[in-house]
């Protein structure tokens, strides 16, 4: 079986490692240091499950024109490439996907091709009635950054949407024959009810979230212990221990953009959950860069600007908001501590290299997860980290 993946971020990277053990993978990504990696045969993969399956990185290949790869023998040809959510246009930017399907449709595909990359509720629909010769399925990805071989390899669940059933139940098959649990729901949908899924699961995350901020909130003004409600809280069964460990705000690569876009679906149809949840995540942010203003600090230190720890992740961080109204309200020194970025200025802000005179040198050190490296000078750490985890 031949597969083409367009997109080499940390879905398609994970899903070719992972076919890589069977099938000949061909990988076509615009970032031309990716692509040498990758022909090389030295993928720099930040994956707790990598070290693992980088060893069939022989069978990759990488290019960075569509029309360099022989589409004639694909099967399947995957599509991870990101859609960030336009704020003028209140959607997701689907113009990269547009034009890969438009040349797809050019060069006459047989292939199976299937969206991974996540777009409005509907998109796929449209696309296949325009390209009425193309097969193809939206297969929503639910996977963790960092964990994301993991997770593919051992699903909650399996989707695939389509019109078709024929390639429903062979996208099915493909992406059920790697996992490790042979009993793993599948679900055979149409391809707007694919995209439903995967935007109101995220949406339903980002609300777990605000959620345990909100009870933080009260928390921190009724001089509680967070940790304790927390836990009381999350031990009924129903409730669960997910997504509940108080943070700055939610961020990253899906939760922000994803809510956004499913209050964008609505359209005129009544809710109110949703603008909630994006709100309420918004007061978080400010509620916690206020109770920074009001300690008047004179020096700031803020310990990386990653959502989660083992992550190089700063999309949508909650900190970088934070950082904007500490910057506009105080006449503070703010330095950052973030061994994963290159550069030595962000936001016009010193990137501190050295972790000991970060700290020596820092008044306050605002994190928003802990971490070792922070132990001993916890009487200096502002953070509302109860668990110690993402």
């Amino acid at each position: 079986m031949n597969i083409l993946i367009i997109g080499a971020g940390y879905v398609g990277i994970s899903l070719a490692l992972i076919f890589a053990e069977k099938y000949t993978l061909k990988i076509l990504d615009t970032d031309s240091t990716k692509v040498n990696q990758i022909n090389k045969n030295c993928i720099v993969y930040n994956d707790s499950k990598s070290n693992e399956y980088l060893k069939n990185q022989e069978n990759l290949v990488a290019f960075n024109n569509i029309n360099d790869v022989d589409q004639s023998d694909l099967d399947f040809i995957f599509i991870a490439v990101p859609t960030n959510f336009d704020e003028k246009s209140k959607t997701f930017n689907t113009d990269s996907i547009d034009k890969i399907l438009h040349r797809l449709h050019q060069n006459k595909s047989s292939s199976i091709i299937v969206i991974k990359s996540t777009v409005p509720i509907g998109y796929t629909l449209a696309l296949s009635k325009k390209y009425s010769e193309l097969t193809i399925v939206f297969s929503p990805e639910f996977l963790r950054e960092g964990f994301a071989i993991k997770d593919n390899l051992n699903p909650d669940r399996i989707i695939a949407g389509s019109e078709s059933s024929k390639a429903n139940e062979k996208v099915l098959e493909l992406l059920s024959s790697f996992a490790l649990n042979n009993d793993i729901k599948q679900i055979a949908c149409k391809s707007s009810e694919a995209e439903a899924i995967k935007l109101f699961s995220n949406t339903y995350l980002a609300m777990r979230v605000a959620y345990f901020n909100e009870l933080d909130n009260f928390v921190l003004e009724n001089n509680l212990d967070s940790k304790t409600i927390v836990e009381g809280v999350s031990l009924d069964k129903r409730i669960g221990m997910s997504h509940n460990n108080p943070s700055f705000g939610y961020g990253g690569y899906c939760l922000p953009k994803d809510s956004k876009q499913l209050k964008s679906d609505f359209g005129f149809l009544s809710e109110h959950l949703i603008t909630s949840i994006i709100e309420s995540n918004r007061l978080r942010k400010q509620y916690i860069a206020n109770k920074i203003i009001n300690i008047k600090p004179k020096t700031i230190g803020i310990y990386k600007l990653s959502m989660k720890k083992n992550s190089d992740n700063f999309r949508e961080s909650a900190i970088v908001d934070i950082i904007k109204t500490l910057k506009t309200e105080l006449d503070s020194d703010i330095k950052i501590y973030e061994p994963n970025l290159k550069e030595n200025i962000f936001m016009g802000i010193k990137i501190e290299k050295n972790l000991t005179f970060f700290k020596e040198n820092s008044e306050i050190i605002v994190a928003n997860r802990i971490s070792e490296n922070l132990k001993d000078v916890m009487y200096k750490v502002f953070s509302r980290d109860v668990y110690n985890k993402n």
